[in-house]
């Protein structure tokens, strides 16, 4: 079949486009290569870009015969990182090698400029296995994209035995005996609402960047709230677990998101330890009481996912300990607009 040249356009409320439309090539792409997941849910796309007040988002959409063809989003920071622009492209799978994406591609960056922002940031992640992960290598290569952060994602598989959990557990008590660990659901507790900030803030610093140019996040309470209010926007579960010190701080946090409306696959959001008490097994004792929660208020979930910069050792280590396998690799790039 012949290529033509899309028309790109963009989508509501900024241009005739519906949400919809744009939906569509998004779930297609991510459902070809993940089709065990129940993938992005549009809901949780509508609620991700509802947040006016902390980001900007432009949507856009392809579109040939009539026909959407793919997608992008231009994701801006309005807190800090003024000048980066984050960037997602996808492309129906039956349009791919088309000229599809760098239509696309080249429109997201227009969006970028006009909004004064001059350096883009993305992601793509690719199944262990798939050759797909060299095409879309040389795609952004070919677009002037640099390859700044290996990352690898992981699954575990449940349930996974108590008598695993009991074994991992008490190793890392044996390093830590002086800490206690709290766990809750939906909004974090006021109690640790400070340690949670702080926590929050090292999640921008303290992670393995590679060459990611960003700066650190600001938080306050009105941040941490309008975040809990996008997830529970999305419609998804929250748990939490806290390693708390002798003295009272928060010492180590982690937290799984689980969709309501598709729970059979739990996903890993923040884990972090503060500088000052790592090295003794905190975020074992987090993961493993978090777990425990999960598998019994939520049994129907089968899996958990989790991205990890392939350079963090020490997160890695213990996510292999507690039976996560890797399923997929992936980069963050990175591009300086002229």
């Amino acid at each position: 079949m012949r290529s033509e040249h899309p028309a790109i356009e963009l989508a509501a409320p900024l241009g005739p486009a519906s949400l919809e439309e744009w939906f569509g090539p998004l779930s297609a792409a991510v459902r070809s290569d993940w089709p065990d997941d129940p993938g992005w849910l549009l809901h949780e796309r509508a609620a991700l870009i509802d947040q006016p007040s902390t980001r900007d988002h432009v949507l856009g959409v392809a579109r040939v015969q009539g026909r959407v063809t793919g997608c992008f989003q231009v994701r801006m920071e309005l807190l800090e990182n003024l000048d980066v622009a984050d960037l997602e492209v996808w492309v129906d799978p039956a349009w791919q090698g088309r000229g599809v994406g760098r239509a696309l591609l080249g429109a997201a960056e227009d969006v970028a400029r006009r909004k004064g922002r001059s350096l883009m940031t993305g992601s793509t992640e690719t199944p262990l296995g798939s050759r797909d992960g060299e095409r879309r290598l040389a795609f952004a290569q070919a677009a002037g994209y640099e390859p700044v952060l290996a990352e690898e994602r992981r699954e575990l598989r449940l349930p996974v035995d108590a008598a695993h959990l009991d074994t991992l557990e008490a190793q890392a008590r044996r390093r830590a005996p002086t800490y206690r660990v709290v766990t809750w659901s939906g909004p974090c507790p006021k109690e640790w609402e400070a340690g949670r900030l702080v926590a929050a803030a090292a999640m921008s610093t303290d992670a393995p960047a590679g060459g990611v140019e960003l700066e650190p996040e600001r938080w306050d309470v009105d941040r941490l709230r309008r975040r809990e209010q996008m997830v529970e926007a999305m419609d998804r579960a929250v748990l939490a677990a806290a390693a708390v010190s002798r003295d009272g701080e928060l010492a180590g946090f982690t937290e799984l998101a689980v969709p309501r409306s598709a729970p059979a696959v739990a996903y890993q959001a923040d884990t972090v330890v503060l500088p000052a008490h790592r090295g003794q097994g905190l975020g074992m004792l987090v993961k493993v009481a978090n777990l425990r929660v999960l598998q019994r208020r939520f049994p129907c979930t089968r899996r958990v996912v989790t991205t990890n910069a392939a350079s963090n050792a020490p997160m890695i280590r213990v996510n292999d300990a507690l039976g996560f396998r890797l399923t997929g690799t992936g980069w963050v790039w990175q591009k300086r607009l002229v």
